[in-house]
């Protein structure tokens, strides 16, 4: 009887960790992927891209040297990042992408047009992905510039610009095996950072005076108040 009991334990916690490792299983999602317009590389580079959408959203080649994908439903899941196996260059370099909400492509392209600036931010994000599982890849590899081409365009500073951000998040994924994967960025933050203020409030002859009152905005014009501080004492 002890035994059925200790074998009736054993299967108990065998289907419960079945039913939570089934509940934690990543199912990926169906999304709709479309091909746009085709795009020349700028600079005269022999390559080509296209704008890609996935579920009517701006998404991007992140495999820069292989062929468009077709339309049609596929599945995506999302990758981080943080992890072991994270992406965190991918994440920033789609930040301050083309469209990112940290664009700076206008600085570090001046003068392309959008259709220049969405193509300079494919080859980031190409590189920034494919050199995650092929750091041994070199440039020319990855994206097909030479060394000297992606610095002389303005790439190697806007990729070093993105990776000296905080930026984190996720990447939404169509991951097409040995063909081509395209991502948009999905989710973005910035790390909190706490900040400490000291303010001491003196008369001309230096001497401290209490009942003061400052507060942290936003903008200039001090109308958009972030955070209301203690009221200065003695």
């Amino acid at each position: 009887m002890k035994i059925f009991k200790t074998l009736r334990k054993s299967l108990a916690i065998l289907i419960g960790l079945f039913v939570l490792l089934t509940s934690m299983t990543v199912r990926a999602e169906e999304v709709s992927v479309k091909v746009g317009e085709a795009l020349s590389y700028p600079n005269g580079f022999s390559y080509m891209t296209h704008y890609f959408y996935i579920n009517d959203t701006l998404a991007y080649c992140l495999q820069p040297r292989l062929g468009p994908t077709s339309n049609g439903n596929m599945d995506a899941t999302e990758i981080y990042s943080d992890g072991d196996n994270g992406y965190p260059l991918l994440i920033k370099v789609l930040a301050c992408g083309y469209g990112g909400p940290n664009d700076i492509t206008s600085q570090y392209f001046p003068g392309a047009t959008d259709r220049e600036r969405y193509v300079y931010t494919h080859i980031a994000a190409g590189y920034a992905y494919m050199s995650n599982s092929e750091m041994n890849s070199t440039i020319n590899d990855i994206t097909g510039l030479s060394n000297e081409q992606f610095e002389a365009c303005g790439l190697g500073n806007f990729v070093r610009a993105a990776w000296e951000t905080e930026y984190k998040g996720t990447v939404k994924l169509v991951k097409i095996n040995g063909y081509q994967d395209i991502g948009y960025l999905a989710s973005y933050s910035l790390p909190e950072k706490t900040i400490k203020i000291d303010l001491i409030k003196t008369d001309m002859e230096n001497v401290g005076l209490k009942g003061a009152e400052y507060g942290i905005y936003r903008d200039e014009a001090c109308l958009d108040l972030i955070s209301k501080m203690n009221t200065t004492d003695e």
